[in-house]
This record gives C-alpha cells, sequence and structure tokens, in this order.
C-alpha cells in the first residue's frame, strides 16, 4: 500500500504524539517507576498501544483525510478511534501486565490523546480557514442569512481557492445564532445592523443567502443594504440548492428584475408549448431582443424548422449563431428581407408556408418615429398588413402579433401605428381561417434601446445618468418572461384576442436609475449625478395596458388576461389604410395630424360596437 508523503508525515507525528501520552500517563500514575520484571512486558504493552491506536486512526479514514477540507465529523471519528483503542489497550495489559496500572493511567491516557490527536486535526481545519480568509485580493464579505444556503456558500468560499471572497461575518435575524459562530464566523447582527456591520467589519461586498425568501422581504434587505454603498449579490432560488446546482460560481450580481416588486414568472413547462413541436415557425425581428428569445424558447420543443427573418444581416448572423449555440441540431433558414415588399413577402410564404408566425418586426424607438412618420407608418402599418395577408394567403395556421401598451391611448407616432397594427389583426381574424390573436406588453427590461443598456453606457462614460421626469412610470418585464408568455398565449388563441401579460405594479424610471447606481456601487447625485432631460416629443407619464372600452377576462394562465371590444370597421378601415397611403408621398401632408384623426375614427366604431 502507497502512501502519500503527507499521510506518512502525519502518521510520524501521530506515533509521536501518542507515545508522550504515553509517558506522561506513566510519569503522572506510576510515580515514574516500573518494576524491573514488567520493562519487558511494558516495553511490548507500549508497542501494542501504538499498533492499536494506528490501526484504530487508519480504519477511522483519518489517513485519506484532508483536514483542511475536513468537518465535525472527522474529529468525531477520531474521538470514536481513540476511545476504542484506550479499551483494547486496557483489555491487552491485564493479560501481558502482571501489575496493572490505575484506572487514572487510563483515563490520562485516553484525555491527552483525544486532546492531542484531535486538537491537531482542528489546528490543520482552523488553520486553513484563517488563511482562506486571508489571502491578500480576497474581498471582505458579508453574508445575509446564517441558514443552510449562507452555511454551504460560507464553507464554499473558504475553501476554495480562487473565490473572490471572504466571508468575515454574517447577519441573520434568528436571535438564537446571535453572538455565535459558524465555522469561525461569528453571526455579528440582524438585518437592521448591517450598515453597522459594513462599517465595523470593513466589508467590500454583501452576499444575499436567502434563496427561498419572498420577493417584498428580498427588496426590504436589498434596500438596507444599498444603504452601505457596497457591492450587493444574491444567490438563486433554493430548488437549485437542492438539486445540488449551485456553487460559488453561481452568486450572481442583483440585477433590475430583483426590484421590480413582484416574483419573476417561472418558465413554462415544456407541455404548454408543445403545439411548436414538429412545426414550421416564422419569426419576423428575429434580429431584435424579443425575436431572439421567441427564437431560443421555441428551439427547446424541436420544431420541424425555424426561419429567421429580419431586415439587418448583422442581427439576424447574431441570433443564428446564439441559437446553433444552446441548440445545435435545429434546422434554421435566415432570410433577409423587408417586410415592406409584398412580393418578396409572398414569395417567402409561398416557399417555406409556415404552421406559426410571431410577427415582431416594427420600428419602436419612440422619439425617433416622432421624425420619421412615413417610415413608422409603412412598417409598423403596411408591413404587419402584408405578412399578416400573406400568412392567410398560405393557410398558415397561427399568427401571433406583438404589441405594446403604448398603443393604448396612444399619444405618438409609434403608439399609433401599433394601434392600427390590432385593427389589421383584429380585422383579419374575424374573416380568416388562421387563428389571429395579439399579445400587448410593456417595457423590456434590457431589450436593445431600453433604459438599462442606457444607463449602463451612461455610467461607463462616467455619467450623469439622464432621467427625462421624476414621476414618469413604465410597466417593466424581463425578456425571457415576456416571450414566456407570448408563447403561451399562442397556444391558447382560438382567433381574434387580445391577450395582455401581467407585468405587476408600475416603475418609477427614477427609482430604476437610483437602485441601478446602487446596486453599481455609486451613491445617486453624489458619486453620480441624476439629471432630468424633460419628457421627449410623444412621450406620457404613464401608461396602460386596457382601454376603457374593453372588456378584461381571465384566462386559463395566472399572468394572461383577454381583453375584447366591438367589432372592426373592415371597409371603414380599408378606407383609412388607403387614404393613408395617397398622403405619404405628400410632402404637404401633416402625417401626424392625419394619423391621429384616422385612428379616432377607427375608435370610434369600435365604441359604438361594444356599446351596441
Amino acid at each position: 500500500m502507497v502512501f502519500p508523503k503527507r499521510s506518512i508525515a502525519l502518521l510520524t507525528i501521530d506515533l509521536i504524539l501518542l507515545l508522550v501520552c504515553l509517558l506522561i500517563s506513566f510519569m503522572s500514575n506510576m510515580h515514574g517507576t516500573l518494576p524491573r520484571e514488567m520493562t519487558g512486558s511494558f516495553m511490548i504493552s507500549t508497542i501494542i498501544y501504538l499498533l492499536i491506536s494506528y490501526v484504530s486512526l487508519f480504519l477511522s479514514g483519518s489517513y485519506k483525510t484532508l483536514w483542511r477540507y475536513a468537518e465535525i465529523g472527522g474529529l468525531m471519528r477520531i474521538g470514536r478511534a481513540l476511545t476504542a483503542a484506550s479499551l483494547f489497550y486496557f483489555l491487552a495489559n491485564l493479560i501481558i501486565l502482571t501489575v496493572a496500572p490505575p484506572l487514572e493511567f487510563y483515563l490520562m491516557l485516553w484525555m491527552s490523546s483525544l486532546v492531542t490527536i484531535a486538537g491537531l486535526r482542528a489546528f490543520f481545519m482552523s488553520h486553513e480557514d484563517f488563511r482562506k480568509s486571508s489571502v491578500p485580493g480576497k474581498k471582505r464579505t458579508l453574508i445575509v442569512g446564517a441558514g443552510e444556503a449562507g452555511t454551504l456558500i460560507a464553507k464554499q468560499l473558504l475553501y476554495t481557492e480562487r473565490a473572490r471572497y471572504a466571508p468575515v461575518a454574517f447577519a441573520d435575524d434568528d436571535r438564537a445564532k446571535q453572538k455565535f459562530e459558524i465555522l469561525g464566523i461569528p453571526v455579528a447582527g440582524q438585518r437592521a445592523d448591517i450598515p453597522e456591520l459594513v462599517w465595523k467589519y470593513r466589508i467590500q461586498d454583501i452576499i444575499i443567502a436567502l434563496p427561498s425568501a419572498p420577493k417584498k422581504e428580498l427588496n426590504d434587505i436589498i434596500s438596507i443594504c444599498r444603504k452601505s454603498q457596497v457591492q450587493i449579490r444574491i444567490l438563486p432560488k433554493m430548488q437549485d440548492w437542492i438539486q445540488g446546482k449551485i456553487s460559488v460560481k453561481e452568486i450572481r450580481d442583483v440585477d433590475m428584475k430583483d426590484i421590480l416588486g413582484r416574483e419573476i414568472i417561472q418558465p413554462p413547462k415544456e407541455d404548454s408549448l408543445i403545439y411548436l413541436k414538429d412545426k414550421i415557425i416564422l419569426v419576423t425581428g428575429a434580429g431584435g431582443s424579443i425575436g431572439n428569445e421567441i427564437v431560443c424558447q421555441a428551439a427547446k420543443v424541436n420544431p420541424k424548422k425555424i426561419i429567421l427573418f429580419g431586415h439587418g444581416e448583422n442581427s439576424i448572423h447574431t441570433t443564428m449563431m446564439n441559437l446553433f449555440e444552446r441548440f445545435p441540431n435545429v434546422n434554421v433558414d435566415c432570410v433577409i428581407g423587408d417586410i415592406q415588399d409584398r412580393t418578396f413577402i409572398a414569395d417567402l410564404f409561398a416557399k417555406y408556408k409556415p404552421d406559426i408566425v410571431f410577427h415582431a418586426a416594427a420600428h419602436k424607438h419612440v422619439p425617433l418615429m416622432e421624425t420619421n412618420v412615413s417610415s413608422a407608418v409603412k412598417n409598423n402599418i403596411y408591413g404587419t398588413k402584408i405578412v399578416a395577408e400573406a400568412a392567410a394567403a398560405s393557410g398558415t395556421d397561427r399568427f401571433v402579433f406583438i404589441s405594446t401598451d403604448k398603443a393604448v391611448y396612444p399619444v405618438n407616432v409609434m403608439g399609433i401605428t401599433k394601434r392600427f397594427g390590432e385593427f389589421i389583426i383584429k380585422s383579419l381574424s374575424e374573416t380568416s381561417g388562421t387563428r389571429y390573436s395579439i399579445v400587448r406588453f410593456g417595457n423590456v427590461l434590457e431589450s436593445r434601446g431600453s433604459v438599462i443598456p442606457i444607463f449602463k453606457k451612461q455610467l461607463a462614460a462616467g455619467g450623469p445618468i439622464t432621467v427625462t421626469h421624476p414621476e414618469m412610470v413604465r410597466y417593466f418585464m424581463t425578456i425571457p418572461e415576456a416571450v414566456q408568455l407570448v408563447l403561451e398565449a399562442g397556444v391558447m388563441s382560438e382567433g381574434g384576442e387580445t391577450f395582455v401579460l401581467d407585468m405587476g405594479e408600475q416603475v418609477k424610471i427614477d427609482h430604476l436609475a437610483r437602485t441601478f447606481l446602487r446596486l453599481a456601487g455609486f451613491e445617486p447625485d453624489v458619486d453620480i449625478p441624476i439629471v432630468y432631460t424633460g419628457i421627449r416629443p410623444g412621450e406620457k407619464l404613464s401608461e396602460s395596458l386596457f382601454y376603457d372600452y374593453e372588456t378584461v377576462f381571465p384566462s386559463n394562465h395566472p399572468y394572461i388576461s383577454v381583453a375584447r371590444s366591438g367589432h372592426i370597421d373592415r371597409k371603414r378601415l380599408e378606407g383609412v389604410l388607403n387614404h393613408l397611403s395617397t398622403v405619404l408621398t405628400d410632402p404637404k401632408a401633416n402625417l401626424n395630424e392625419i394619423l391621429g384623426i384616422a385612428l379616432n375614427e377607427l375608435s370610434s366604431t369600435i365604441v359604438d360596437g361594444e356599446r351596441g
């Protein structure tokens, strides 16, 4: 049997310590003398003691244990091994020695061997903890939560060479844990004491180890932590701990979805998306934030083919590469084109005959569309009409139109054109065999052009962070959340529905900006200024998800409602669209005004229809 050098060294030290313990116990209880006739037999019993102790320690796993990674259970095994060795030694002496030592001799030998051998292991363990937590360059870390998750993460931080954090204190509201230590780390206070603990222990990072905490409790803790102006990090959900998926590398920064004030919507079961399996799926605007996520989530259920359609080759290429990285076996075609090209779109549908279409292509930037009205009308209205009519002509089964809360009582060009898109889809649903539906939701966190990427760029440039108005509020969802609900709404459609996603309460943009800065380690208006630039053209302080005249029904999904209104006057819609097409080329025409008038005319039809 080959032993590592460290095991041989530890064995040698153990034998020396046990021999010293034996001699001290003998000197203390036998008055330092031994009858000459007992010398040989005592030497034999000494050798037997060392052999018995070695065998007991070996069987306990002591020489196969890396003691710097050991736990209290390892010390308990050492204790049992030494106790067994002392008992066997006592029995052996009864047989070998003619004059048995007093009982005190065996008691002292047992106690001294426990103290020395177990103490040596404990020293290795504590020294390693100290060394790990004292490595230069590691960040002094406060762990909020001294429960199972907090203890697990502290242990991994202590025993992981490359960990960036050195845990120096816990904060926990359990009074029974106060003033005690876990893994040598003090439970130094409660959550209310966090700012004081940060100062006292010179904390550089805070890790919130409460993976099962409700969202409101988590938000309260984050608010307390933000007062200390240090980096805040958070652990994922508890089910990931239970399934053994969590390690030190899973610690993540607190991101904006942690402060939405509601629980994050969990991904759907694949069974609910089975309608996509073995289907040909066309996604327009596949290079955008929503289109890219639709493609990736749809790929999970093995569709027959996914067609990535978009106007920008770079964005489509990026989506394609993301898709192949996650789903290398997916069947994908990439098509570069323009939804305003009726002939091209007709040929596209004739070639692929898609079963399901997700229409996410749109010009969406509100201030930009205010000065590019013609482009917004051509793309968002006529482009939508061309794609939707091609779907009906080719026999597409389902067509999902991605709308926006800005289409509800719109005051900007983008919102008005998206509302026209809703009218077109609703009108087609009343005359076509294709099941058309509309999915309406608000702002999406970290989508291209949204506030979070803008804040990140402004912060990288040293500030300031710009906010249009301190009272401006918006609905927010994460990109995965929005797309999950879009896909689930698709399966519920029977034709003509407007599905509205539950986005919780509206959030102040000013609050997002200030939270963003604090989570990045800066104090708003102290380290980085926040500048109010004024409401931009086409913007309003708040948005709505429903019209007053819409009747709202629950669906069979807890986060999706169905809004219903009156029928669309198809002839009037066609008349308005024809009129718009004639004035698009008229340089004297006030397109903004014409759009507003046309929208009011169509809306009055719906209201009358609903009241009737």
